[in-house]
């Protein structure tokens, strides 16, 4: 008797989210059902970051194509292979991606959407939110980063009973093996090639206007002027990169994963992130570092997994995050108080636990 197929539609597989398809795969292996990933390639503005899957091989390659729509970015993509062959179809909660629309109007196959819920990344007006709110409802299954999504979810009209929440992670538990087999030779031999010091915070990310980077960098001219030995590490790529100026305490990294990030952030005393916090908490919190942000509205839903015991929230003043910066660096006890604190925060967090929910999801969505 075949089995039932269950095909996840990616527009690109970056890094951080192989080691889940990987552990989707191998759970698959036991299921009732069939696991296809289905991908392109990244597209103009996502190969900027840089950050794609080198080594992760799609079970099906998609043809798309990116497009500026009204001066938005949208996606159309050729799926009609994926749905005559498939039983679920799993897409983007994303209004860019066109081939969505169809999909839900067609019904040619059992939908789910996967994503954040809600528009927590930026503001948009009341036509966009509707238009995310009718996708939501519409769709036979949903697969929420985190229980604020699945809040969202059903707040669009879908009922409970059809909502999975994935809590979002990045591969920790790799992570944390790196993090701990990092000698100390290692970490000084890092520090030494990258001009490190004992007063560095770290920042990792996709280098964009959301992570308001003007404001870390007049924050940091502050610091760097109070801190002697002050460094600002910083870990991405991305259209702002332009914009960093060059001074003497600003050190970059253009992509780390694995053992490299694992070093880079051994190297800080804090995850200084202004702007959007996003997966990065999971990364901060399973490496033992104060994550220091601003109010900021537009966070995505993994900053819920911060709270007062791990992280430090200021105005979005230069001043006011430069006086944070200041304050973790002088204070090694308080610096130790959070590094207990985000150590155990991190502990329900893995790509393993959200692989399994996915996997169990989907089946519920094609028992269903």
């Amino acid at each position: 008797m075949t089995k039932p197929m269950a095909t996840i539609v990616q527009e690109y597989v970056p890094a951080y989210r192989a080691p889940l398809f990987e552990a989707m795969r191998d759970l698959a292996q036991s299921r009732d059902f069939e696991l296809c990933i289905a991908a392109g390639e990244a597209g103009p503005q996502q190969h900027q970051r840089d950050d794609a899957a080198r080594q992760f091989v799609p079970d099906r390659h998609v043809r798309q194509r990116e497009l500026k729509i009204a001066g938005r970015r949208v996606v159309t993509r050729s799926l009609d292979e994926v749905y005559a062959r498939s039983d679920l179809v799993v897409l983007e909660q994303a209004r860019r991606n066109l081939d969505a629309y169809r999909a839900l109007a067609t019904r040619r196959a059992t939908i789910g959407l996967w994503g954040h819920g809600a528009d927590t990344t930026q503001q948009v007006g009341s036509l966009e939110a509707r238009l995310l709110r009718t996708m939501t409802s519409r769709a036979d299954w949903f697969f929420a980063y985190t229980d604020a999504g699945a809040d969202a979810a059903v707040t669009a009209g879908l009922s409970r009973d059809r909502i999975t929440v994935l809590r979002n992670s990045t591969d920790t538990a790799t992570l944390r093996s790196h993090l701990d087999a990092i000698t100390t030779d290692e970490r000084t031999s890092f520090k030494r090639d990258h001009d490190l010091t004992n007063r560095t915070v770290v920042f990792v990310g996709g280098l964009d206007d959301s992570k308001l980077l003007p404001l870390l960098v007049e924050a940091s001219t502050i610091t760097a002027q109070r801190i002697p030995g002050f460094r600002l590490l910083i870990v991405g790529s991305g259209p702002a990169s332009a914009t960093l100026p060059d001074a003497s305490w600003l050190k970059r990294i253009p992509h780390a994963t694995g053992g490299s990030l694992a070093l880079a952030l051994s190297a800080g005393e804090a995850l200084v992130m202004p702007g959007r916090v996003g997966l990065v908490a999971v990364d901060a919190l399973t490496a033992g570092l104060p994550v220091l942000t601003t109010d900021y509205p537009w966070h995505g839903p993994e900053r819920d997994y911060l709270d007062e015991s791990t992280s430090v929230v200021t105005a979005q003043r230069p001043a006011a995050f430069a006086h944070a910066m200041i304050s973790i660096l002088q204070d090694a006890d308080r610096r130790s108080r959070i590094r207990s604190a985000a150590l155990a925060a991190s502990a329900g967090l893995s790509v393993e636990a959200m692989a399994q929910r996915f996997v169990d999801g989907i089946g519920k969505a094609l028992d269903a």
